[in-house]
């Protein structure tokens, strides 16, 4: 009972700063944010630059590019992306915006290279990069009759602080007619309801696991550069929550601790990109078989990334 008691406080620690830290700065802008994207902007303009017949060079660059300039997590990161997604993005775009805001943002960069040094710094930029072109040719090959289905039938979904938060709201207020801030409302609070409940559910599951993981047995399996390393940080990555630029930290501590540089830049990919909250929301926002095909591809390729860096780059 003792035990159980633990591991349930464990769970709701981390709920309590997970709503404290990034509900209120992070997470109600990017709800905003998404509603507001299918609300005024227009759908014909974003299918013509990332929809799923658009040219699919130009369409993921400029995912990848804007998401750069894309401050968020992996959770909080979800709202922007789907919003696009409903607004008419194809698939490879959505899922690299998915990817590159969380996995390599510039103020994640910034702090990675003040800790972690300027190469680490370069190799993570390129590999989140070359691992998002990858994302989206792969998803836009398994999904492409669906994203052909879904561009021509019209679809239309039913539908970072928090100052700024206040200044759009005002200004919304008052140049925006009521119909369509009724609307953008509405459009944002589909979003909260199918996303939050799960993302706070993960949260809380990501708090009882940080606690029954003994932390020498990571350290133990986290050295090297063999594949099982990588593929193990890899995985770790994808279960654990990293609230952007806490990866690197973590990381820093973990390699003074005997962890490889390849399993290290791992996990600084999927940490901050990756969550069990994130991909129960994805799973929920976009459907099980890009859920699964999503989290599994990031699986391969930042278990190759980390095995590649480890052995020749690094």
């Amino acid at each position: 009972m003792d035990f159980l008691y633990e591991l349930t406080i464990a769970g709701l620690i981390s709920l309590k700063e997970y709503v404290a830290l990034h509900v209120i700065t992070c997470l109600i802008p990017a709800f905003l944010l998404a509603g507001a994207m299918v609300t005024f902007i227009s759908r014909e303009t974003i299918i013509y630059y990332l929809g799923a017949t658009a040219n699919k060079v130009r369409s993921f660059a400029l995912a990848s590019g804007g998401s750069f300039f894309v401050a968020a997590c992996s959770c909080t990161v979800i709202p922007v992306s789907s919003g696009l997604y409903y607004a008419g993005a194809g698939v490879g775009a959505a899922f690299i915006i998915l990817w590159v805001a969380p996995a390599s943002n510039i103020l994640a960069i910034v702090y990675t290279g003040a800790l972690l040094g300027s190469k680490m710094v370069i190799v993570r930029i390129i590999s989140a990069l070359s691992m998002a072109f990858v994302v989206g040719f792969v998803m836009s090959y398994f999904f492409h009759k669906e994203e052909l289905g879904r561009t021509f039938s019209g679809f239309v979904p039913k539908g970072e602080r928090v100052i700024g938060m206040l200044i759009t709201f005002l200004y919304a207020k008052k140049a925006i007619q009521k119909e369509m801030i009724k609307r953008w409302l509405e459009e944002t609070w589909w979003f909260v309801k199918i996303i939050l409940p799960l993302l706070l559910i993960g949260v809380f599951i990501v708090g009882v696991i940080g606690k029954i993981l003994p932390q020498k047995w990571v350290e133990t399996y986290l050295g090297g550069t063999s594949v099982f390393s990588s593929w193990f940080a890899t995985v770790i990555g994808q279960i654990m929550y990293f609230a952007t630029m806490t990866e690197a930290p973590f990381v820093h501590k973990m390699l003074s601790l005997g962890m490889g540089k390849g399993p290290a830049l791992a996990l600084l990919l999927t940490g901050p990109g990756m969550s069990l909250p994130n991909i129960l929301a994805i799973i929920k926002v976009f459907g099980l078989k890009k859920g699964i095909v999503y989290t599994l591809l990031i699986m391969v390729l930042g278990t190759f990334v980390g095995w590649f860096t480890g052995n020749y780059v690094f």
